[in-house]
């Protein structure tokens, strides 16, 4: 866009990168067996590695119509980002929850051997969820842009703690301990609100890493104890 493409032109080649990005983690895990955390980790470090060579380290800053409307606009007093949180959050919830897909990946997740029993393509299904998940990350990338006005190097190291903390706490809402929808937008209602008050009250950077280090350990730690006392009863 800084170079006079349009808005569309522009996110529709970075919607073709995060799928790219979704097909080379699937094939990583599902074909060579990577672990996953690992796999997608070292693909996001390279990624961002490419990233700094294209940008120089420099802020890209642009101003559109459409974006400024994203960051800044509103319906019914709701702020735009939030009606995309709810919208993406309600489809998500039907895809995972109401659909024979969702079943699959609950099945592959819990038990691979005997979803695989049962006739589910496990390499499929756990491919296609990477994909959707880049095509989320594509999604939240615009509103990061808008609301930035531009890109910010190094903004996905920020990110990523309460990205995993809100995915870890999720399984805290579930009678099974297991990642949910439901559990994954109210965890991420509660880091947001967390983050924010923190920024509120000017609480230290490094306490703020450190608390929700400490809360990772603890969803963990409560999701760990939960399963346990769950199995022998499934």
């Amino acid at each position: 866009m800084s170079h006079g493409y349009s808005l569309w032109a522009a996110a529709g080649a970075a919607l073709l990168s995060s799928v790219v990005v979704g097909v080379i983690n699937a094939f990583a895990i599902v074909k060579l067996k990577f672990i996953p955390l690992l796999g997608t980790l070292s693909v996001m470090y390279i990624l961002q590695g490419v990233q700094l060579l294209i940008t120089n380290n420099k802020v890209i800053s642009i101003s559109e119509p459409t974006l400024n409307l994203i960051a800044n606009g509103a319906f019914l007093h709701i702020p735009v980002p939030v009606w995309i949180f709810l919208i993406v959050g309600a489809m998500a919830y039907v895809l995972f929850n109401h659909t024979v897909f969702g079943n699959w990946v609950y099945a592959v997740g819990g038990n691979p051997e005997a979803a695989r029993a049962a006739g589910v393509h496990v390499n499929l299904t756990l491919a296609l969820t990477y994909i959707i998940a880049s095509i989320t990350a594509f999604i939240a990338s615009l509103i990061i842009v808008a609301r930035l006005s531009g890109t910010v190097t190094g903004i996905g190291d920020i990110m990523l703690l309460d990205i995993l903390l809100a995915g870890l706490m999720s399984a805290v809402f579930s009678k099974l301990s297991v990642p949910n929808m439901t559990g994954a937008v109210l965890s991420a209602l509660f880091v947001g609100m967390l983050s924010n008050g923190f920024t509120l009250i000017n609480v230290p950077t490094y306490w703020v890493f450190a608390i929700k280090g400490a809360l990772i350990l603890v969803a963990v730690a409560i999701t760990t104890t939960q399963q346990r006392r769950v199995k022998p009863h499934v």
